[in-house]
């Protein structure tokens, strides 16, 4: 397999698992229960590893400002853009 070959298959993989990930969140902060193909220990696993870590709350919380943030200077600059007729 070549090299840019694996890099691409690597990076596919990897936007999977942020994904099933994301779902599994999704899944477990609107109280839906552990889905069916996931094992007890694994869904008990992230809820207390992951999920209850303060780390992963802090992250998570500077993810979504650093977005909000990143949202309002567009919104911003278009704002002012079109108040300026550039």
């Amino acid at each position: 397999m070549k090299e840019e070959d694996k890099e691409r298959a690597m990076k596919q993989l990897q936007k999977q698992y942020r994904n099933r990930h994301h779902h599994l969140y999704q899944t477990y902060i609107q109280n839906k229960g552990r889905p069916n193909d996931v094992h007890p220990q694994d869904w008990n696993w992230l809820i207390n590893n992951k999920w209850n870590d303060s780390k992963f709350k802090v992250k998570l919380f500077s993810f979504y400002m650093l977005k909000l943030n990143f949202n309002f200077f567009v919104l911003l600059y278009y704002n002012t853009k079109l108040f300026l007729h550039l």
